[in-house]
């Protein structure tokens, strides 16, 4: 079998849904999404920082219906965020699943429990027990 110089990329093929990258990509597609329907700076600057800590989260997790699970969350808290009335109940389940996703991997269970905190308080809420 020769190797041909010109093409030594490795290519992927067929459906790759549930992989770290495309999971990822995914998820910044929602974020980016959601921003462009908010105007208020210290919510964009919120949902910012969470989408940075659920990248890190995701890095954290080998388990793809892990990662297929928070990237559900992730849409979610990011959709209802934008939303000008956002189903409050909802929006804490997902911030919930999140918050609960993140206690696995220890170094970002704080930082998470932090910023989804702060994002609930935009719509009057806290975090589910």
């Amino acid at each position: 079998m020769e190797m041909d110089p010109k093409n030594s990329g490795i290519q992927i093929g067929g459906d790759v849904i549930g992989s770290k990258v495309v999971v990822a990509q995914d998820i910044t597609n929602s974020f980016n999404g959601a921003m462009g329907g908010i105007t208020s700076e210290p919510l964009k600057a919120t949902l910012d920082e969470l989408h940075k800590q659920i990248q890190d989260l995701l890095k954290g997790t080998d388990d793809q219906n892990k990662q297929q699970e928070i990237a559900d969350h992730a849409k979610i808290v990011a959709e209802q965020s934008a939303r000008e009335t956002p189903n409050k109940s909802l929006l804490q389940v997902s911030a919930k699943g999140l918050i609960d996703a993140a206690n696995a991997v220890k170094d970002l269970a704080g930082p998470i429990l932090a910023t989804v905190t702060t994002l609930l308080g935009f719509f009057g809420l806290v975090p589910l027990p």
